[in-house]
């Protein structure tokens, strides 16, 4: 069985409240977008070959519809049942987003699956408890993306969430373990959190918090992975300003609750994200800034 099986139902990452069902099911006939792109080369190809290539774009209309239904070429029929339910779901954000998520993110493996799941929940939760006065703004999980989401108040204050991006440190000096890699073993390569909180103050100032992510049942990679927030933690000192500073998050099996002192943490499914955590990571935008009068 799989580890999301294993865990238990109440773990299930699968079941992502307010995701819309972006995780909601892996049944392979959800998969629209398995042979999109074939079918989609169909019927370009048939576009160029036949008249209809030399047509103008126009309104559709019924009689457009009935002779695309009654032709005797599957393509024109494929054409007219996409046209119908892109016209369906275009009168609902949630139905879009489910049917979205129904081709491009079920046929990801479950891995991938629960790192996005990680990602959805925190973001809810950050829209939950910031309220009024907020605006978010989504950008699409692809490469050429900055931010995932970016969180804006009124007076310039910002919480912007990446996914697997290098981000920090936010200068230009580069923390032990990168400047040791490059320095000794000439290598560029850098670290890259699976997931960064980057808070902004609206005098400019900033602060990070680091999310590492293990999809296992086994306790020993889950410790690995404690060992990497705690690298987050050191790499980025200079950088992590609020608290906590980082976490691992892992599908089940971890007893332990964050305590306030804690600078990094680990949390299992079903308690992610701590409440109190992103109340504290929030409140770093309230407190003084560095080198204000007390």
């Amino acid at each position: 069985p799989s580890l999301d099986q294993q865990i238990g139902r109440g773990d299930n990452f699968s079941d992502t409240e307010g995701s819309h069902g972006l995780l909601a099911s892996s049944d392979n006939s959800a998969r629209w977008s398995a042979k999109l792109g074939e079918l989609l080369v169909n019927i370009e190809m048939t576009l160029l070959k036949s008249p209809l290539g030399a047509l103008q774009d126009t309104v559709i209309d019924a009689h457009h519809e009935r002779a695309a239904r009654e032709s005797r070429d599957d393509v024109y029929r494929r054409a007219s049942h996409w046209f119908n339910w892109l016209r369906a779901i275009d009168e609902s954000d949630e139905t879009r987003a489910h049917h979205l998520a129904r081709g491009a993110v079920l046929p990801i493996d479950p891995e991938t699956r629960f790192y996005i799941a990680v990602l959805l929940r925190l973001v809810q939760s950050f829209e939950e408890i910031l309220g009024h006065g907020w605006r978010m703004d989504r950008s699409a999980i692809i490469q050429s993306r900055k931010d995932i989401v970016a969180f804006h108040r009124g007076d310039d204050a910002r919480i912007r969430i990446y996914h697997e991006k290098v981000v920090l440190p936010f200068g230009e000096e580069l923390g032990e373990r990168d400047e040791g890699v490059k320095h000794f073993l000439a290598r560029p390569g850098r670290l890259r959190p699976d997931i960064t909180v980057v808070l902004e103050r609206p005098n400019g100032e900033r602060s990070g918090f680091v999310i590492e992510v293990k999809y296992t049942a086994d306790m020993a990679h889950v410790a690995t992975g404690f060992g990497e927030a705690l690298l987050y933690r050191c790499e980025y000192r200079s950088d992590l300003l609020a608290m906590p500073k980082s976490a691992v998050v892992a599908p089940a099996g971890i007893p332990g609750l964050p305590r306030d002192g804690d600078e990094v943490i680990a949390v299992e499914w079903n308690k992610w994200p701590p409440r109190k955590t992103l109340k504290r990571l929030v409140s770093w935008l309230q407190e003084p800034a560095l080198g204000a009068a007390s």
